[in-house]
């Protein structure tokens, strides 16, 4: 809807718009096919036509599910070390968002950081799982009691990672929280993630963390389990903990491809948390009622005129 009006008015002539979804617009796999077909009708040479993806943008599971797609196509998905798009716009990209991190207060969590990390320890034990990887916003805000205003527009998340290692033969655990330090400047943020022993760590260090830890798996020959869920991992993640086989054609890393434990946990609330849910409603039903007489009121008035996007 209003993504393709916007892009409808902001193109230019040298792009063409795919409407996905919408009346006759192929589907990517299709279109895909499509250029392989083209391409093979106009060049003999037989090179392989290359689809530049970001991994840092697209899920694994929509990367598996194209390569699927493409299996005996002349055709191969490289991935970019940076984002191209980013380059062109060089110094003009808006910088990473940085709200500050403020506290979901217990009350409303019910659950403390070190209470749901013993929840999380006790489903990787059962799925052999040795690290979580966190790559959804809302995952990492529920596991942390954090919120953020103004990274992602009405959405009080902030941009982060974050993993869960589990030691099963010292029964130790390490949290770490990736972010950027600007949004771990209020005192009582900084207390309470000092006081559940969560690691801080810059937030474009998710990448190299998980390729020195299945270094280090292949390194002392240990087999590890990484659960990460595909539908919400990006490809990069994926790709960091996947190395090629060792000399026995094993790899040091197994993917547990699952529905992240966190989810049925959001899912089926707590007591504090339904009755935040509960306070919250009163609250939203209260403005809306507001918002609805108030409207009621200036409709009966001469002359008022008013557009959906100044009532949004």
């Amino acid at each position: 809807g209003r993504y393709f009006l916007e892009a409808s008015m902001q193109l230019s002539s040298d792009w063409v718009l795919q409407k996905n979804g919408v009346g006759d617009t192929p589907t990517l796999e299709r279109f895909l096919r499509d250029l392989v077909g083209r391409s093979t009708a106009t060049h003999t040479d037989n090179n392989v036509l290359r689809i530049g993806l970001d991994p840092m943008v697209h899920s694994t599971k929509f990367v598996h599910d194209l390569q699927t797609s493409l299996q005996g196509l002349n055709m191969e998905l490289y991935f970019c070390d940076t984002n191209w798009i980013d380059d062109i716009w060089g110094l003009d990209r808006p910088p990473l968002p940085s709200s500050p991190f403020r506290i979901h207060p217990p009350q409303y969590a019910g659950l403390n950081i070190s209470e749901k990390v013993s929840i999380l320890l006790e489903s990787m034990h059962t799925n052999g799982a040795n690290l979580l990887v966190l790559s959804a916003l809302d995952d990492v805000a529920w596991l942390f009691n954090l919120r953020a205003s103004g990274d992602v527009p009405c959405c009080p998340v902030g941009v982060s990672y974050a993993t869960l290692a589990a030691e099963e033969d010292t029964g130790t655990h390490q949290l770490t929280l990736y972010c950027e330090d600007t949004k771990i400047v209020d005192v009582d943020v900084e207390r309470q993630l000092r006081d559940a022993s969560v690691r801080i760590r810059p937030y474009d260090s998710i990448v190299p963390d998980l390729q020195h830890y299945a270094a280090l798996s292949l390194e002392t020959n240990q087999q590890k389990v990484v659960w990460m869920d595909s539908a919400t991992t990006n490809y990069a993640l994926t790709r960091a903990v996947t190395p090629p086989a060792n000399g026995n054609n094993k790899r040091p890393i197994t993917i547990l491809d699952k529905q992240c434990p966190i989810a049925p946990l959001k899912a089926c609330k707590n007591p504090a948390e339904l009755a935040g849910m509960k306070q919250a409603h009163y609250y939203d039903g209260a403005a809306m009622a507001n918002f609805a007489g108030w409207l009621t009121n200036q409709l009966t008035q001469p002359n008022f005129r008013i557009s959906e996007v100044e009532l949004d």
